[in-house]
């Protein structure tokens, strides 16, 4: 599940950079392509919003700095994946809302996790840093 979506990610944020390049895009199936890799990478996994977000709030600012050809062109990218991913939320939407719930709140509360706003969340996961990264790792990313 990971390889696609790595793949449809890096194939999206590809065409993004060529559509929003000032001296080669700005072309419509540029936007197309990205469009729907954009809407793929979403329908592979849900995860992939960490890096869609990220990118769509890049654009978003630079369109400010673009003329209205691209605001309108990034405005049909931000419409036509919404209009790709809504038949398939609103079937899961329960899901979407129950799995979060459970996969954050409740094992958490079954492993013993304290809670996110106390204080000592802040240092819970230091005393496991070292058996995730190594201890070469861990200690020159600290230096």
């Amino acid at each position: 599940m990971e390889l696609p979506l790595i793949s449809a990610i890096t194939f999206y944020l590809f065409h993004l950079g060529r559509w929003s390049d000032k001296s080669i895009g700005g072309k419509w199936i540029q936007l197309i392509i990205a469009t729907f890799a954009c809407s793929f990478s979403l329908l592979i996994k849900q995860s992939s919003l960490l890096v869609i977000i990220p990118s769509l709030l890049f654009v978003f600012v630079l369109s400010f700095k673009r003329d209205k050809k691209f605001r309108l062109q990034f405005l049909c990218l931000f419409l036509i994946n919404i209009l790709a991913i809504l038949p398939w939320f609103f079937h899961n939407w329960i899901m979407i809302l129950s799995g979060t719930y459970r996969a954050i709140f409740e094992s958490a509360a079954i492993e013993d996790d304290p809670s996110i706003l106390g204080f000592k969340s802040i240092f819970w996961y230091f005393p496991y840093l070292d058996n995730q990264f190594g201890s070469i790792i861990f200690f020159s990313g600290l230096s």
